[in-house]
């Protein structure tokens, strides 16, 4: 899967990889790839208990990627530290649109942090 995110001959836009279980090292590599794509526009990882090192590597990606606009992170088992990262990336990626981090246990200052 990596490797078709990476070929500049992918023309995939849209991805649903929701209850698939990628936990945090799945997420790790899946973010790897994801920096270099310049096609997906929507990606829903629902369920797949990234949790905070995967938050942090998708986030290290969002950096770099330049077509994401709608990130469905719910039920991932995110919590504060994660949160804190994305975050902080937030501030810097542009052409996300919509994320959703329903369900997952952020806690009052990563909340707060989401919010600034």
């Amino acid at each position: 899967l990596g490797e078709l995110f990476r070929n500049e001959g992918c023309s995939l836009e849209k991805l649903n990889l929701s209850q698939n279980y990628l936990k945090g090292d799945g997420a790790v590599s899946f973010g790897k790839a994801l920096g270099k794509n310049k096609k997906l526009s929507e990606i829903n990882l629902h369920m797949n208990r990234i949790s905070n090192s995967g938050a942090m590597a998708l986030a290290s990606s969002l950096l770099m990627n330049k077509s994401l606009k709608v990130l469905n992170l719910e039920h991932n088992d995110i919590g504060t530290e994660g949160s804190f990262v994305m975050a902080s990336i937030l501030t810097k990626n542009t052409t996300l649109e919509k994320m959703s981090l329903i369900g997952n246990p952020l806690g009052e200052q990563g909340g707060r942090c989401m919010l600034r």
